[in-house]
């Protein structure tokens, strides 16, 4: 005997299915476009707390996967190799501003506890480590006494989202342009 419920129940299953990934697709880059600055705002504001990756996904109250796919369409990378490098690059700026202040002060305003794999993660972003980088600020600073040389500044998430969102669009929109002059005159 056959049975035809089970059949029914498979084809109810799959039209359903087909209905949820279509409200649910990931094609609309504005929507893309905004979670990346929302991210990135919250990236600038909490950073010194200490967060990590998974507290970026609760902000925008998304599942890791689809937060992780954003961070690799705009940078490459996945949200939490972008935070860990963004909070190396704090530091970096951090150590470069104010060298006179101890070395380990600089990792909690980072965002940062100073652990072996961060400290690996720098070294592998500038090809320095902490230490190195902080001798040579400090060394730096000496030589400079008057302060003449420009202050870094911090890095800022949202400011780098926002240039990496203008060279994506300017990618989109260029091919746009060579196609209805392909002679380029």
């Amino acid at each position: 005997m056959k049975r035809t419920g089970a059949a029914s129940k498979n084809k109810t299953t799959k039209r359903w299915s087909q209905k949820l990934q279509i409200q649910t697709r990931w094609s609309d880059t504005n929507q893309r476009i905004q979670l990346l600055k929302q991210s990135a705002e919250f990236i600038d504001n909490n950073h010194a707390k200490g967060i990590a990756a998974a507290d970026i996904h609760q902000h925008l109250g998304l599942h890791a996967r689809k937060v992780n796919e954003i961070f690799l369409r705009f940078y490459g990378v996945s949200a939490s190799t972008y935070l860990r490098e963004f909070k190396c690059k704090v530091l970096f700026a951090q150590i470069r501003s104010a060298p006179k202040s101890l070395q380990d002060d600089h990792y909690p305003s980072a965002g940062m506890t100073g652990n072996p794999g961060e400290k690996r993660a720098f070294k592998s972003l500038y090809g320095i480590s902490v230490d190195e980088h902080w001798r040579r600020s400090t060394a730096e600073s000496a030589r400079d006494q008057a302060g003449k040389g420009a202050q870094p500044t911090l890095p800022s998430a949202l400011l780098e989202a926002e240039e990496t969102i203008k060279k994506l669009m300017a990618t989109i929109t260029e091919p746009k342009a060579n196609q209805e002059n392909p002679c380029g005159a």
